[in-house]
């Protein structure tokens, strides 16, 4: 047996309540199932808003009507004139306008009769899913779960009581041998008050069922592909987990993520039952189980999750340290009246911090200067303050356990992107890492740690940092540049940890820049946040289009102004092939200024100043083979050896150009020789490539190259060379 469960957005958009009977008409082919629905998307919403117009005695109904049409127009498309169905809605909608006109003559509206209100959305679409089924000749039936689903009296937030509800959900179905069609979301007290489970209760209530039932697997069925590795409004790159264990499932949920909640994880772990998240809109796709082994995984960490706004509470005090009792007299205030999200506490005991919801600082501030006021008054304990606008990141996976450097990566990475990590905790199971940062620096902060962990598609080995390149482009091929950067460095590197970005690109006439709006301080919040290969901010598609008119000028100083805020961090890479004598000009700034420059070796022959440079060790870097440019007489690349030569490779694609080479060659240590090395040169006729050789005049030393005439080949030979770059140059 398998527990479908269908959310609002499953069963309220437009055409998705004949996804969902396709897909309950097919699972059925294989095997016995159960389903449970949700209200039509923004239902729920729109009945807590007419009874408390009804407390006020507003007299406006036009939220109700609308319900009744949406309800009777979805009964007509997928069901015709079904008279019986007809009747039934039109009860339910009946019933609910009586409740809202005596909730409107008390001008009372208490949480018990708005559970009663609320649970008519429910009632109503599964009335309605349970007859298309039947039309469609799956014999179903409307089931109200109030008839087994019992509750504790905390209206709005009920907890179910197993020991009444295990036995009455088994005998229902040992009972009913139809396919129920249950509504999600709502129980009943012992003496039949109807309540809600509060957020998530339709899963819940899926949960409980396939907990008692020992269903084969519990379905919750979605808008999504299932769990993501973070969430995709704000971080580029996210993808589908394939499997996550409870523990995962729950940690992830607590910390923010809303396709699954916490309280759905305990029945179906109880029962090792495994949940499945599934996409209404997209059934072939596979989603994400859950599941008490937690499955293969080539990551260190699973996923990321955070709580966009929280308030820190910190208590402390030179004289707490050592005294026993404190904590527990903080907890004890707390109880029942705060929920406390996390908990940080230095191992000198001087301070305890607490994370809890905006709206409970002020309220746990008060209870706690109130519990420990003579210690206050004494001068023992400072007074309660409260830091706001913060937000919490946490990081969550099973493989985290015992893995020597994965928090040590995550410091290192905020630390370097100027994000401010001011309180953190990790439980002894390892399963979570949470830190407490600015608000203002959540976004960032996650897409840093996604970029780390995930970006290159490979497990990251965590003993290598991630490599970060910005590019500037200065090409009258800049789409080929952008084309084969986002493809064939993908596809040579795929086994390292780069993150690329490319920031700036122009030809002749025009350009286009991302550019820092924000204070030096922030720069790293838009600008230094390195994306994953397979999202550039600039691609080939899109780079023309939002392009404008060149000021070369103000290109540089946009390269100059990003790299004097991201020294030591990022390797930022001016790739000219424009062979500009203005671009060139530009070349012993740009050095100065810490960034590598690629380009051909004509716009270095002859400028004095950059060969200086090179002979001092200031970084030249440029393709070892594969250069292909209209005006390139050959590619230069130079490292120093440990006795400070500099040694050349030189390559030509134009024999008519040799005589540069013969001289550039014959000076490999700056002197004015004439007859230094031998240079051969010639066209292979096997392949599109030039061969050249250098040998030197005792012959001791010889070296060969070929250079093929394609830009796929020149890409990632340029970032081999990137790569040979010392970190924090």
């Amino acid at each position: 047996m398998k527990v479908l469960k269908f959310g609002g957005t499953s069963v309220g958009k437009d055409g998705a309540l004949a996804k969902v009977v396709d897909i309950v008409l097919d699972s059925a082919k294989e095997g016995h199932v159960a389903i449970v629905a949700s209200a039509l998307c923004g239902v729920t919403d729109s009945l807590i808003k007419l009874a408390n117009s009804a407390k006020v005695r507003n007299s406006d109904m036009t939220t109700y009507y609308t319900l009744v049409q949406r309800h009777f127009t979805l009964c007509m498309q997928l069901a015709g004139s079904d008279e019986q169905l007809s009747a039934s809605v039109t009860a339910l909608l009946e019933e609910l306008k009586h409740t809202l006109e005596g909730v409107k003559i008390l001008k009372e509206l208490s949480p018990r009769t708005l559970d009663l209100i609320m649970s008519y959305g429910e009632k109503l679409s599964c009335t309605i899913l349970a007859a298309v089924l039947r039309a469609r000749g799956l014999d179903a039936e409307f089931c109200d779960a109030q008839k087994f689903m019992f509750t504790d009296d905390v209206f709005g937030n009920a907890t179910v009581d197993y020991e009444a509800t295990t036995p009455a959900v088994r005998q229902w179905f040992n009972n009913n041998k139809k396919v129920q069609v249950v509504t999600g979301f709502s129980g009943c007290t012992s003496s039949g008050e109807t309540t809600t489970l509060g957020r998530g209760g339709g899963d819940l209530t899926a949960s409980v069922l396939g907990a008692i039932l020992n269903a084969e697997c519990i379905e919750v069925w979605t808008d999504v592909d299932g769990v993501l590795t973070a969430n995709p409004k704000v971080v580029d790159g996210t993808f589908v987990i394939n499997t996550l264990s409870y523990e995962e499932a729950m940690e992830l949920s607590y910390f923010g993520a809303k396709v699954i909640y916490a309280p759905t994880m305990a029945p179906a772990m109880r029962s090792s039952v495994p949940i499945r998240i599934r996409n209404t809109f997209n059934p072939p796709a596979p989603g994400t189980m859950i599941r008490k082994e937690p499955g293969d995984n080539k990551f260190q960490i699973r996923a990321i999750s955070s709580i966009d706004d929280i308030t820190l509470v910190v208590l402390q005090g030179s004289d707490m340290v050592g005294i026993p009792g404190v904590a527990g007299r903080l907890f004890s205030v707390l109880s029942g009246c705060v929920n406390v999200i996390l908990i940080s506490q230095a191992s000198s005991e001087h301070s305890i911090c607490l994370a809890v919801a905006p709206q409970d600082g002020e309220k746990a501030r008060t209870l706690i200067n109130r519990e420990f006021e003579r210690e206050m008054e004494k001068g023992f304990i400072d007074e309660v303050t409260l830091h706001t606008n913060l937000s919490i990141v946490a990081i969550v996976g099973s493989q985290m356990k015992r893995v020597p450097g994965v928090a040590g990566l995550v410091t290192t990475m905020m630390g370097e992107h100027g994000c401010n990590i001011i309180a953190l905790a990790q439980g002894s199971s390892e399963l979570n890492m949470s830190m407490v940062l600015l608000k203002e620096d959540l976004h960032s902060a996650i897409q840093h740690i996604h970029d780390a962990f995930f970006a290159t598609g490979v497990s990251r080995n965590i003993r290598e940092p991630v490599r970060s390149f910005h590019i500037y482009i200065s090409s009258n091929r800049t789409g080929e540049w952008l084309r084969y950067i986002a493809s064939k460095v993908k596809e040579t590197f795929k086994d390292k940890n780069l993150n690329i970005k490319i920031l700036g690109a122009c030809d002749a006439k025009k350009m286009r820049l991302v550019e820092c709006h924000q204070s030096p301080s922030r720069v790293s919040d838009q600008v230094v946040r390195a994306t994953s290969i397979q999202s550039l901010d600039i691609d080939e598609d899109s780079w023309e289009e939002l392009a404008e008119e060149l000021d070369m000028n103000r290109f540089i100083d946009s390269l100059k102004y990003h790299r004097e805020f991201v020294k030591g961090r990022v390797v930022t890479v001016f790739l000219d092939d424009r062979n500009s004598e203005e671009n060139a000009a530009c070349y012993p700034d740009l050095l100065q200024n810490g960034a590598v420059v690629v380009t051909s070796n004509t716009c270095v022959w002859g400028r004095k100043e950059l060969q200086d440079m090179l002979l001092h060790k200031r970084f030249m870097w440029s393709p070892a083979s594969g250069f292909t440019l209209s005006t390139c007489t050959a590619i230069l690349s130079y490292r120093s050896s440990d006795a400070d030569e500099l040694q050349i490779k030189l390559e030509s694609h134009n024999s008519a150009l040799l005589q540069p080479l013969h001289a550039l060659a014959a000076c490999p240590c700056g002197s004015p020789s004439s007859d230094g090395c031998k240079v051969s040169f010639q066209e292979s006729s096997s392949d599109a490539a030039y061969c050249l050789s250098i040998t030197t005049a005792d012959e001791e030393t010889s070296i060969s190259c070929k250079m093929n005439k394609d830009l796929p080949s020149t890409v990632p030979q340029i970032f081999r060379k990137l790569l040979s770059i010392p970190s924090g140059i």
